[in-house]
């Protein structure tokens, strides 16, 4: 469903893992979605939840809003229109623990965006890698997912609390628990409640890109987030 990247870079047994997912980054995954959860459930798998899909729902031509501006209906397309400051945060937070199903991918755009060998790239510090990688705009939709995931899951994630209190939903740290394989889509109700915290805390292009990476990943449940008329 995603398209591949052009550099391949050989991997390691730790490495191994598919960089081209077909599926969406969704309810499984359990991180907030996996925002609101981890933003569903932590990439590793620690907390006992499944590890993150690493893809979201991409859909074309649809007008979507949040409180304010549109949807970006891709995780290529929400990358892009973050800042330099906060591609560096996202690439910074992904390197400290990289899902294994993207490493091959962010090494290979690394490699060809620096014309450098290979393990030359392996060798880098987790630090000049993350600069690399925020500077690639174009990283491909699984790999931009797993960025976003990853801004919200370093110093972003106090949002995640904030929201899933307000909606009442029951988690750990930003982690949804105990949730039962079919979840219910958000109401209005809790909708209205959870963007008006998360407006009382922060900043509103935080919330608004929070609000959006998590409509991506299970644009189903979080349907009412499109809301013209939310606060």
């Amino acid at each position: 469903m995603w398209a591949s990247q052009d550099a391949t870079v050989p991997r390691t047994d730790a490495e191994s893992g598919p960089t081209n997912l077909g599926e969406p980054l969704g309810r499984n995954r359990r991180p907030g979605v996996a925002l609101g959860q981890a933003l569903q459930g932590g990439r590793s798998g620690s907390n006992g939840l499944e590890p993150p899909r690493l893809i979201s729902r991409s859909i074309e031509g649809s007008k979507v809003y949040s409180s304010a501006v549109g949807f970006e209906t891709t995780p290529t397309r929400l990358w892009k229109r973050l800042s330099p400051e906060e591609r560096l945060a996202a690439a910074l937070s992904f390197w400290r623990e990289p899902p294994s199903e993207v490493i091959g991918t962010a090494l290979g755009l690394i490699v060809k965006a620096r014309h450098m060998r290979p393990q030359a790239v392996r060798a880098l510090a987790p630090e000049a890698r993350a600069r690399a990688l925020a500077l690639v705009l174009d990283p491909g939709d699984a790999l931009a997912s797993a960025l976003l995931v990853a801004l919200h899951m370093g110093e972003r994630r106090p949002l995640l609390g904030v929201f899933l209190d307000a909606v009442g939903l029951r988690h750990e740290d930003g982690i949804l628990k105990d949730e039962p394989p079919e979840v219910a889509p958000l109401g209005e109700e809790s909708a209205r409640a959870g963007v008006k915290a998360l407006l009382a805390a922060f900043p509103r292009p935080q919330v608004e890109t929070y609000l959006n990476t998590l409509w991506l990943q299970d644009p189903e449940r979080w349907a009412v987030l499109q809301r013209q008329d939310l606060p």
